[in-house]
């Protein structure tokens, strides 16, 4: 076996972007594991499953003797709804709940159960970030107004998102329960979430309208 640092760096991170393994490419550059070069030329290869090569790390029995495993996708609040000025983030989030439904369904052939995690606000440095970007550079917009307003709320949602070790509680009961449910969603404001889903769509879109301004001006 050789050490991980007799890969080239840029060769690993492909290798992990590809199979969207991201929680493990720190682990695997940083940590100092040691992995055979030769699995690690295998999977750079554009023909080769990723996950062939991964799964033993991940705890994958290759055998298939052991118990049926579980996969666990998280998305969030915003792969149910949509809401002016997060399109991209909406857009990428439904994906992510489409691609879970679908692969829940196919894996069902081995046993393999596939959970949706779905988090509302979270305290994480992503809200720091989003402050710091200059909006100044969209003043002569129609839609800076709104915008303005948009950050004013997310800066509320910085303050009341919930700790990461809720989300991560979470993820640990959903692959430790018996019979868990296919989506769990996590948010510092249920109620506000679950009556929004109750009401009619127009309904809410005439309400983001009013708050944000994005009624037609006479």
């Amino acid at each position: 076996m050789a050490s991980i640092e007799h890969v080239a760096r840029g060769d690993v991170l492909r290798v992990i972007r590809r199979s969207r393994v991201l929680v493990l490419a720190q682990r695997v550059v940083d940590a100092g594991w040691q992995l055979d070069p030769l699995v690690l030329r295998r999977l750079v290869g554009r023909d080769e499953d990723p996950g062939r090569a991964l799964g033993p790390l991940l705890g994958a029995d290759p055998q298939l003797k052991g118990p049926k495993g579980r996969i666990v996708m998280i998305s969030s609040v915003a792969g149910k709804s949509g809401n002016p000025t997060g399109a991209a983030y909406a857009a990428s989030k439904h994906a992510i709940e489409g691609l879970s439904e679908s692969l829940r369904r196919e894996m069902m052939l081995f046993g393999i159960d596939v959970i949706i995690i779905a988090p509302g606000a979270v305290k994480t440095p992503i809200w720091d970030k989003g402050q710091e970007v200059d909006i100044s550079v969209y003043k002569n917009s129609p839609y800076f107004p709104a915008l303005e307003k948009v950050r004013a709320f997310t800066r509320h949602l910085s303050k009341i998102g919930l700790p990461p070790e809720t989300i991560a509680e979470k993820i640990f009961e959903s692959l430790t329960l018996a019979n868990p449910s296919v989506r769990y969603q996590i948010t510092p404001d249920p109620m506000r979430h679950l009556i929004l889903s109750w009401l009619p769509k127009r309904t809410v879109d005439k309400m983001i309208a009013k708050r944000l301004g994005l009624t037609p001006q006479p």
